[in-house]
């Protein structure tokens, strides 16, 4: 569960209800495409994943120039800016940028699994249970205490 938790937030979930129609024109693809994207994204590009997720997380504005015209693309001809090919610095970017997330993505697997994270799974699961008792057995108790009176 801690695992998925440190997933999710390097890796969020695509948020297609806010940021679907601006996603579909900054990629250029039809509304079917969006909608298959929406029902599967690991069928998504990779560049279309990463722009997603971007939006999404309101990330995009300090690597927008970086991205535009290579990763959207992928080397293909853009008719909103007509940028075709990406330059050196563009690659390094991206290259820098999913370098990061992998290692981030290895550094939240290795502390998932960690003795400490793992006894505190299992405190948590354990607290969880004895909320469930506690609730479970709180009718019996009130019942108890009104018989008192």
């Amino acid at each position: 569960m801690l695992y998925q938790n440190a997933y999710d937030v390097l890796f969020p979930t695509i948020d297609f209800a806010r940021i679907g129609e601006r996603l579909r024109l900054l990629c250029g693809v039809s509304e079917g495409t969006l909608a298959r994207w929406r029902r599967d994204p690991e069928r998504m590009p990779a560049a279309a994943r990463l722009l997603g997720e971007l939006l999404t997380t309101g990330h995009l504005g300090a690597l927008w120039p970086e991205l535009h015209g290579w990763v959207i693309h992928e080397g293909k001809f853009c008719t909103w800016c007509g940028r075709i090919q990406a330059t050196p610095s563009q690659v390094q970017a991206i290259e820098w940028y999913q370098a990061q997330m992998l290692k981030a993505t290895a550094e939240a697997e290795h502390l998932a699994r960690t003795p400490a994270i793992e006894a505190l799974a299992d405190l948590c699961a354990a607290l969880g249970d004895l909320q469930a008792q506690a609730m479970a057995a709180l009718p019996a108790t009130r019942q108890a205490a009104l018989a008192m009176r």
